[in-house]
Order: C-alpha cells, then sequence, then structure tokens
C-alpha cells in the first residue's frame, strides 16, 4: 500500500477500449495531497477549469457540507456548476475525506444519451458518475 502522507497523481478516461464509438472523451485527473485530501479534475476535451467546489465532513451535519470555491465565466452552464458541488459532497461522503470537485463537460454533451456495452442508454452525467465510483473501487490508494 501506498504512503498514505504522500502526493499520489491518477488520470484515467471515461473511455474503455469496448466504449470507444460511443463515448466523448472525458478525462479524470486526482491528486490525493495526503490521507485527508483529494481534488478530482472532470473535464472533455477543452482542458479548461471554470468550476471547483469543495466538500467535507463537519460535526454539525450528517452529509459532507459543500462550497462553490470557483464559478465559470458561462453563465449558461449552471449544471457543470452544479454537478461540481454534488459530485464534490457524493465522493467526500464516500472517501470520508475533504474533495475539491471541478466538473468542466460541456452543456451540448451532457444533454446527449449514450449506448454503452451491455449497458441501457443514459446520460452522460450519470455514466461519468458511475465512471468515478469504479475507479474509487478499484484503486482506492489513488484517492
Amino acid at each position: 500500500m501506498a504512503d498514505q502522507s504522500q502526493i499520489n497523481f491518477h488520470t484515467w478516461s471515461l473511455k474503455s477500449k469496448k466504449d470507444l464509438e460511443s463515448l466523448p472523451n472525458i478525462n479524470f485527473h486526482c491528486i490525493r495531497y495526503s490521507d485527508k485530501c483529494a481534488y478530482i479534475w472532470i473535464g472533455d476535451s477543452e482542458t479548461k477549469m471554470e468550476y471547483l467546489s469543495c466538500a467535507m465532513k463537519t460535526p454539525y451535519e450528517k452529509d459532507p457540507t459543500a462550497i462553490d470555491i470557483m464559478l465559470g465565466n458561462d453563465d449558461q452552464n449552471n449544471n457543470s456548476q452544479n454537478l461540481s458541488k454534488e459530485l464534490s459532497i457524493k465522493i467526500s461522503k464516500k472517501l470520508n475525506k475533504q474533495v475539491f470537485a471541478s466538473f468542466n463537460v460541456s452543456n451540448n454533451l451532457l444533454a446527449q444519451t449514450y449506448n454503452q456495452a451491455n449497458e441501457p442508454e443514459d446520460n452522460l452525467r450519470n455514466i461519468i458518475e458511475k465512471r468515478i465510483f469504479e475507479e474509487i473501487k478499484n484503486r482506492p490508494e489513488s484517492f
């Protein structure tokens, strides 16, 4: 097992070999700063960071509390802002640590549905969320 006090970098993609035709290019980057904090960036082919939220557990609430740290320049893209916050809460709850999440996927991609091999049609938001939690399950040392 990795030393929990060291910084760990982990990168992966939404696509697997079986999904290359149907899914858009979505990339994930995770930096685990220690056993108490993680940063996760999710984005499409435009490498940008316009939305950043932070969530952490407090003694005052059952679920992690989240705040928006950075809001994008695009008033029309509230989906990414909301998803940054929602994902930071869900991931923080799963990992039991402070999580910074930046979700930067265009509304055009989020509005579409996709077929994955051996799975029913689903929207990109759900596919991305499933992929994050699948990666957490398969590589817990990276988070």
